[in-house]
């Protein structure tokens, strides 16, 4: 897989820090933002980014999701991160390429991430 321009959202500073770390240590480039205006503020105006991670709950997770598939492409690859989905949880739900119930494992991010991006046309 080629590296990727990785935007990742949640309000919680130490996980999205981690997260960040976890895609750069794979070669990612990877940007974070902290809730629904500010990820939507850079997702127009960095069109270079292939995929979006970002958590359901406190930072608009779902909103964000919504406005992604509306204003960018209803194609945009997105994965999901939140305390309340379990293994069975089905992305489809959400209108998510893929989900990761926290807590999870480095591996587990980097396999959701080869996963959705592996869809990618």
């Amino acid at each position: 897989m080629k590296p990727l321009h990785v935007l990742v959202n949640d309000d919680e500073p130490a996980l999205r820090h981690l997260v960040a770390l976890i895609l750069e240590g794979a070669g990612h480039t990877v940007f974070e933002s902290n809730d629904r205006e500010q990820t939507l503020a850079f997702l127009h105006g960095h069109t270079e980014i292939d995929l979006l991670v970002t958590d359901l709950q406190g930072s608009g997770g779902a909103q964000i999701v919504e406005e992604v598939r509306e204003a960018l492409s209803p194609k945009f690859p997105i994965i999901m991160m939140s305390g309340t989905f379990t293994s069975d949880t089905d992305p489809g739900l959400y209108k998510v390429d893929g989900i990761l119930a926290k807590p999870f494992s480095g591996e587990h991010l980097l396999e959701a991430v080869r996963s959705v991006m592996s869809q990618v046309t």
